[in-house]
């Protein structure tokens, strides 16, 4: 028993010790005492004279993954004009020939929708003046036989009728391909100016 009584009161002096030997600073970091013994308590906050926000422009859809290289050091005083910040010029150069290939891109098929819609014009054109030669030629065809039989009268009228009736076809597929042509050109005109911007 004496043994454990020992120990205990070894132990309750040997963290009495401690406590007594450490020194415990009662000023904090705002406050500082004077040569006269005086305190001095320092307070408030550290505010910019002027403060700006940077916004980084937007360079398409990559522009969030673009590494930030070099940055000016918190506190330090910047012009209009003055770099705070540089960007990884791979990536930017990679966004620039990435733009500028899709931009190349887009102008050839412009070129090439310039080509087909031209093609399928005169296709069309064609259609209309065949279609119309054919109206003709079954119109006299219809005429002609008015001195025939009753049968075969009514045989070039309905040749007739088909013919009118194909002429009036192929001149309304040929409005609705110049609309859908139109919209389809201005589709791409606008693909381009974006790519553009």
């Amino acid at each position: 028993m004496k043994r454990s009584q020992l120990y205990s009161l070894f132990s309750v002096v040997l963290v009495a010790a401690l406590l007594f030997s450490c020194k415990r600073s009662s000023e904090s970091e705002s406050e500082r005492r004077t040569s006269d013994g005086s305190v001095i308590v320092e307070t408030g906050e550290l505010a910019a004279v002027n403060s700006r926000s940077v916004v980084v422009s937007r360079y398409g859809r990559q522009w969030y993954q673009m590494k930030i290289v070099g940055l000016l050091n918190h506190g330090e005083i910047v012009k209009k004009g003055d770099s705070i910040a540089q960007l990884d010029p791979a990536d930017i150069n990679k966004y620039i020939l990435e733009s500028e290939s899709n931009l190349e891109t887009q102008l050839a098929v412009l070129e090439k929708l310039y080509v087909e819609q031209e093609n399928k014009k005169q296709e069309s054109e064609s259609k209309i003046r065949n279609e119309s030669a054919a109206f003709d030629l079954k119109k006299i065809e219809w005429e002609a036989s008015r001195f025939e039989s009753e049968r075969l009268r009514k045989i070039k009228q309905l040749e007739y009728e088909q013919a009118v009736i194909n002429l009036e076809k192929e001149k309304k597929i040929y409005e609705l391909n110049k609309a859908i042509n139109t919209s389809e050109l201005k589709i791409q005109e606008i693909r381009v100016e974006q790519i553009k911007k």
